[in-house]
């Protein structure tokens, strides 16, 4: 009986070789066998009724690159005295030294490869490898202990030269508030933490015209940037907002939006997805004439605000996240796609129109961390604290004079502006780059129905739970302040 059991242990360390190459597949395994079998003394035989657990794992690597959920463990009624072992050639191999060694199988093909096993443990294995889990969690821990305090040295010198620049830029915000009418100069200038800026009713945020500052939540995370003019192009940029203003304000006067809803007072242009599965298409809006529309996507100052959103886009990208870096490489590459304006990172264009309050939403495109950008313009008094928009999780006011360029992401932010007085008119100048485009484009062309034909249940359920959870975290994947902020 001794005898048999060794062989039977053996045999079984044999095909439990593969699973050691993966520690998700180890970890769930021993989780299920704890949970499953209970030890009365070392190398007890298992119950026939919980002897034999089937192990199926197919994980799938999907083209954002993250493992997706294992199929589940089956359980079966079988007998360890039973199971008759297959040749063991994997011993032989490595006892002989001239036999050469075959190539390392990568993680996809050990698993498609992996048959039904048994798995039966002790409690010296059991505690053996608990150990070695709690080996590896004090390494890990060790090294972000490392990191934090590298991070609390970087942290004292890039707030003493934020510091330094938010003084400067307080001085000339306040010489320059000074000589008009308008809020008082504010307490704090660049970087701002404010958590109570609803409840205390003020503008938290002017935007210095001549600086691209990072819009950083509570947390510290850099989630987007706020901009004014470009850098010694003031005149040219007033110049360009005056004939976008016009436009856009003829364009609402002639369209007459006013008695329309929320997803009417808007026209989009450039790629569009009519619904899930669907090809990407030329967005038409019902509200506008062709002719509106063509003289919008070849309007020069148009051009030129696009232009410079994919210029602040590709300051920002960079230093926030791989992932949006990664979705300029798969814009710029497609051949098969027809942006709105030449040279664009975005797929889609907006124009909104704004005469009372908004309701804080977000975007309905938030399975992917992509950036929207927006630029302010209309006939409103915005020295009066009107036309704000505000971020409801971070409890953030920004006040958003007319030329106020902001990006932010899509679907991690409740947003909304304030409502404007009767007669006054906010327009927004809005893009942000199509879930669903990209999506196409990382599955080489392919619609949604397409993709989800040539994949089985599990995974399909595997890849919509990831989807629906990425939003959740996507904004742990954004850089902080203290790592690599430099403009």
């Amino acid at each position: 009986m001794a005898e048999s059991k060794d062989t039977f242990k053996s045999w079984a360390q044999l095909c439990l070789a593969p699973a050691l190459c993966s520690n998700y597949a180890w970890v769930d395994a021993l989780d299920l066998q704890n949970k499953l079998v209970k030890w009365n003394e070392d190398f007890d035989p298992v119950p026939p009724d919980l002897s034999c657990v089937q192990i199926n794992k197919n994980p799938w690597d999907n083209f954002l690159g993250g493992m997706q959920s294992d199929k589940e463990d089956e359980l079966t009624d079988c007998d360890t005295r039973s199971v008759t072992p297959e040749p063991a050639t994997t011993a032989e191999c490595y006892s002989s030294p001239l036999t050469p060694v075959p190539p390392s199988p990568t993680l996809t093909e050990v698993a498609n490869g992996w048959p039904p096993c048994l798995i039966t443990y002790s409690k010296a294995d059991r505690k053996h490898f608990m150990a070695q889990c709690a080996e590896r969690e004090a390494k890990t821990a060790a090294v972000k202990q490392a990191k934090d305090v590298a991070i609390a040295a970087r942290r004292k010198h890039v707030v003493a030269l934020t510091n330094q620049a938010c003084g400067r830029l307080v001085m000339r915000q306040s010489t320059r508030l000074h000589r008009r009418k308008g809020p008082t100069a504010p307490q704090t200038a660049g970087i701002v933490h404010a958590e109570d800026a609803l409840a205390a009713d003020h503008t938290i945020h002017e935007v210095d015209p001549d600086a691209l500052t990072p819009l950083v939540d509570k947390k510290g995370y850099i989630v987007g940037a706020i901009a004014g003019a470009p850098k010694g192009e003031t005149l040219w940029w007033v110049h360009v907002l005056r004939h976008a203003q016009q436009a856009m304000i003829r364009l609402y006067r002639n369209r007459d939006f006013t008695n329309l809803g929320y997803e009417e007072s808007r026209v989009q242009f450039g790629i569009g997805f009519g619904h899930l599965g669907a090809w990407p298409h030329k967005l038409d809006c019902k509200h506008v004439t062709t002719e509106d529309m063509v003289s919008i996507e070849h309007s020069i100052d148009f051009r030129a605000l696009s232009a410079y959103h994919n210029h602040l886009y590709r300051q920002i990208a960079p230093k926030m996240h791989a992932s949006l870096e990664q979705q300029l490489n798969l814009v710029q590459d497609a051949t098969t796609l027809h942006m709105p304006f030449p040279d664009s990172v975005f797929t889609t264009s907006e124009i909104l129109f704004i005469d009372r309050p908004q309701h804080a939403r977000k975007n309905c495109e938030a399975q992917y961390d992509t950036m929207e950008a927006l630029t302010i313009c209309g006939e409103y008094n915005w020295w009066e604290n009107r036309g704000r928009l505000i971020f409801w999780d971070d409890c953030r006011s920004i006040l958003l004079k007319p030329g106020t360029t902001v990006l932010f992401p899509v679907g991690t932010k409740h947003f909304s502006f304030v409502g404007v007085e009767p007669g006054e008119t906010i327009c927004v100048f809005w893009q942000f780059c199509h879930a669903s485009a990209l999506r196409w484009l990382a599955k080489d062309c392919q619609s949604d129905t397409q993709f989800e034909a040539e994949v089985s249940d599990e995974e399909l359920e595997a890849f919509k739970a990831e989807r629906l959870a990425q939003p959740k975290a996507s904004m742990r994947l954004y850089s902080k302040l203290d790592d690599h902020y430099i403009f």
